[in-house]
């Protein structure tokens, strides 16, 4: 008996010490390897240097034959139309009683008979003009004057896209921007508020969560589920014979052929700015957020795969096929955290950050071939 417990005690202390060394060996090559994404070799072959595991759950999600039909958000493009015709595509609108209207459109120079643009457009109550804002270092952001919006006194939201780059991948965007003219929300926030309030309540209870909304130099973003949705798109010459598509909807005016409006997401490599305007909506009118898993849990999940990895070494390294087992179980590893983060993207809405746990599956065996080599250079035969 006290032969017995002698060799649990050995065994326990055999597999700490090696579940120790292995988990920190492991975590230190991925480190390495994980710090700049563009020296992994599968993302630098492929030209990809801004990369997030979100971007994987946004592809896989969309890619499935399921698609649904927002049933808040309708898209008129106003690609061909003069100024004129736009404001009076906002009166026809007007009459179908929208719940908000959102014109993603500057009008950045001086033109005929913007007086009567500006007095029809002041007659819509339900109307979000866009307005943009220039990041300004550590004194926020400043509020960018734009001809013609500046001169009303409407609701109005910032259309600036989270991105550093043309090339950056729109993947979440800011709610609220703190300016030289005070706190200005983003543009399908004043929609949102304007349309359903309670969505605006809901989404600053969400951000007020400790674990939840992302962080970056100036507060907080929130990521855009792209899912599998469709939009309706209502041509101009329509919208008169079909009243009851927009009523109580948000109307999104932009233009859908820009080729200077187009952007990358995780699901496309051009989409159009009035496009991802509307996924953005949806996240906030479906209450649809998308929250990254917190820090602890991304460690408990590396801890809880080191330790797999020295139990399940322990036990085959006195069979003949060890070596085969192990690769088999690290591919099993590899795939079970795919199809694991893919299940929570899709039922809980939880992003997990794939990069660190399979960079340590990948890692998990050079970080045991090292470790047995240290043990082997120290002559420490009995772990």
């Amino acid at each position: 008996m006290k032969f017995l417990k002698a060799i649990n005690r050995k065994t326990v202390k055999r597999i700490a010490i090696n579940f120790v060394g292995i988990l920190l060996l492991a975590i230190g090559l991925s480190q390495v390897t994980t710090d700049d994404l563009s020296t992994l070799p599968y993302l630098s072959s492929a030209g990809i240097t801004d990369y997030d595991s979100s971007d994987f759950y946004q592809f896989v999600a969309n890619a499935r034959n399921e698609r649904l039909l927002d049933n808040h958000i309708v898209i008129v493009p106003i690609d061909t139309l003069s100024r004129m015709d736009i404001a009076t595509l906002v009166e026809d609108i007007s009459l179908c009683n929208p719940a908000a209207i959102g014109l993603d459109v500057f009008f950045g120079y001086v033109a005929d008979h913007d007086s009567l643009l500006l007095e029809l457009l002041k007659q819509e109550p339900r109307l979000v003009l866009p307005m943009g804002v220039d990041a300004e270092g550590d004194e926020g952001w400043k509020a960018r004057n734009a001809y013609l919006f500046d001169s009303t006194q409407q609701q109005r939201g910032v259309i600036n896209l989270n991105i550093s780059t043309p090339y950056s991948v729109v993947r979440n965007f800011r709610p609220y921007y703190q300016t030289d003219r005070g706190k200005i929300p983003h543009f399908t926030t004043a929609l949102a508020r304007m349309a359903v309030p309670e969505s605006e309540t809901h989404l600053q209870q969400w951000l007020s969560q400790a674990s939840h909304g992302e962080e970056d130099e100036e507060g907080q973003v929130v990521y855009i589920n792209y899912g599998s949705r469709e939009y309706e798109i209502i041509e101009p010459s329509q919208v008169i014979e079909k009243p009851e598509a927009l009523e109580n909807k948000v109307v999104l005016l932009g233009t859908l052929n820009d080729m200077q409006d187009v952007h990358i997401t995780p699901i496309s490599e051009q989409m159009p700015g009035i496009l991802i305007h509307a996924y953005t909506l949806s996240t906030i009118l479906d209450a649809d957020e998308l929250t990254p898993l917190p820090k602890w849990a991304q460690w408990l999940l590396a801890i809880v795969l080191s330790l797999c990895f020295v139990m399940v070494s322990s036990a085959s390294l006195n069979y003949r096929a060890g070596n085969l087992f192990m690769r088999l179980f690290q591919i099993a590893m590899f795939l079970l955290v795919v199809v694991c983060g893919t299940l929570l993207f899709f039922h809980l809405h939880l992003i997990v950050d794939l990069t660190f746990p399979l960079s340590l599956i990948a890692l998990g065996l050079l970080a045991l071939d090292l470790w047995n080599g240290i043990l082997g250079v120290l002559r420490v035969k009995d772990l």
